[in-house]
C-alpha cells in the first residue's frame, strides 16, 4: 500500500481508504442485504495496509443499529482498534439547534462505540448551506468539541464554487476537507481549484466517489467502453476512475466502497502498482468524458447567474441533478440528493425567471419540471 501525508499533519493515510455506508448505499436499498460481505472486505483491506475508514451517512437509514452495530464489533477487534483513523460525518439537514448537533454527536459516539472520533466532516456544504451553518454558531461548537475530547479534528464536505471556500478557511482552521471527485467532475465545482485552494490553505484533502456513485462502473456507454479497451495499456474501467484520481498528487486519499472482499483485492493492487498517467491516457479519458456529457439536456455550468430564483429554488442545482440522471442512466441516487438537499419542497411556478436570466439562454425551467416529474416533489 502506498501512502501519502495528509495535510501539514503526522499522518500518513494509505492512498485508498475505505468506506462504509455510504452514499451508494444508502440511496440504493438492494445493496444492504450484502452488508456482511461490505464488513469482510473492509476486514481484509484493513490487513492489507489501509489505514482509513470513513464510517458514512447512518442517519439517512430508516433502521442505522441494523448496520452500524455490526461496524461496532468490527472496530472493537484486535488489530483494528486504535489502528484505523475513524473519519465521522455529522449531518446538517433539517432545522437544526446546536443541542440537535450535540444529539448528532452523542449517536455517532454511541452507534460507533468510539470516544473520540479522528476526523468529524460536516457534511454537503456550499455557500447556502455555510450562510446557514454560519449563522448557527458551528464554528464555535466544533471548538467545543475539540476541546472535550470528541473528536481531534474537524473538517468539511464540500460542493460548490472555490471561491467559497475562503469564508470557510477564514473561519476555522479546518483539518481536513473533501470533495465528491472523479474523472466527470474536474471542472465542475470546486474541480480542480477547489483543489489548489485547500492545499493553499494547507488543510488535508480526501476525495470520495471515484465512481459517481458506482454509476462510472454500471449501463457504460458502448463508445466509452471501447476507449477504455483501446487504451496504451489494459485497464477496467474502475482502475482508469482511481488512477485519474490519484493523479493529483494533492489528494491525499480516495475513500470508496468495497462490495466484497474480491472487489477490495482489486482495488488494492491498483493501489500497489499506481502510477502517473501519461498524456495519451489523458486523452482517451478526455474522449470518454466528452462520451457522457453528449447525453446531458444542456451543459449548465451551474454559474448561478440566473439566480437568486423568487420562490428560492435552486435551479442550477436541480438542472445539474437531471443531466446526471441522464449521463449515468440511474435515477436513485439524484433522486436521493434531490430529496435531501430540499429540493422536492418548493414547487416551480413557472414564471421563466431562471431562463430569462441564464447567459446562454438554457430552458432552465423547462429542466426543472421535468425534474420534478421524475425525481418527485412532496
Amino acid at each position: 500500500m502506498k501512502y501519502r501525508k495528509l495535510g501539514t499533519s503526522d499522518f500518513d493515510i494509505s492512498i485508498l481508504s475505505a468506506e462504509l455506508l455510504g452514499l451508494d448505499f444508502v440511496a440504493d436499498g438492494l445493496k444492504r442485504e450484502d452488508f456482511d460481505e461490505q464488513i469482510e472486505a473492509v476486514r481484509y483491506a484493513f490487513g492489507e495496509g489501509v489505514n482509513a475508514l470513513n464510517l458514512g451517512l447512518p442517519f439517512y437509514l430508516d433502521e442505522p443499529e441494523r448496520y452500524t452495530g455490526k461496524i461496532k464489533a468490527l472496530l472493537a477487534e484486535d488489530g483494528v482498534k486504535g489502528k484505523v483513523r475513524l473519519f465521522a460525518n455529522m449531518s446538517m439537514t433539517g432545522d437544526l439547534t446546536i443541542a440537535d448537533l450535540d444529539n448528532r454527536l452523542g449517536l455517532l459516539h454511541e452507534w460507533f462505540g468510539v470516544e473520540c472520533f479522528d476526523y468529524c466532516l460536516v457534511e454537503d456544504i456550499d455557500r447556502f448551506a455555510w450562510k446557514r451553518v454560519e449563522q448557527l454558531g458551528v464554528v464555535d461548537w466544533v471548538k467545543g468539541q475539540v476541546k472535550a475530547g470528541r473528536v481531534r479534528e474537524f473538517g468539511f464536505d464540500f460542493r460548490d464554487d472555490c471561491f467559497f471556500l475562503k469564508n470557510i478557511f477564514d473561519a476555522y482552521e479546518w483539518g481536513v476537507a473533501q470533495f465528491r471527485y472523479s474523472f466527470m467532475d474536474s471542472t465542475l465545482h470546486p474541480g480542480f481549484s477547489g483543489i489548489e485552494y485547500v492545499v493553499n490553505a494547507k488543510a488535508g484533502l480526501v476525495t470520495t466517489e471515484p465512481f459517481k456513485t458506482r454509476r462510472l462502473l454500471a449501463n457504460i456507454p458502448e463508445a466509452a467502453q471501447e476507449l477504455w479497451g483501446g487504451g496504451r495499456v489494459q485497464r477496467d474501467a474502475e482502475e482508469w476512475a482511481l488512477l485519474w484520481v490519484w493523479n493529483h498528487p494533492e489528494i491525499s486519499s480516495v475513500f470508496t466502497s468495497f462490495e466484497n472482499k474480491d472487489e477490495a483485492k482489486r482495488f488494492i493492487e491498483y493501489a500497489d502498482r499506481q502510477e502517473p498517467i501519461v498524456m495519451l491516457d489523458e486523452i482517451a479519458i478526455n474522449k470518454v468524458i466528452d462520451v457522457y456529457k453528449k447525453k446531458r439536456v444542456f451543459a449548465c455550468t451551474e454559474c448561478r447567474c440566473c439566480m437568486p430564483c423568487p420562490i428560492d429554488m435552486d435551479s442550477p442545482g436541480i438542472a445539474a441533478l437531471y443531466n446526471d440522471y441522464l449521463m449515468y442512466g440511474n435515477a436513485d441516487v439524484p433522486r436521493f440528493l434531490y430529496g435531501i438537499r430540499g429540493f422536492d419542497k418548493i414547487e416551480c411556478k413557472a414564471c421563466g425567471v431562471c431562463s430569462k436570466h441564464c447567459p446562454r439562454k438554457y430552458k432552465l425551467m423547462d429542466v426543472v419540471q421535468e425534474a420534478q416529474a421524475l425525481f418527485g416533489n412532496s
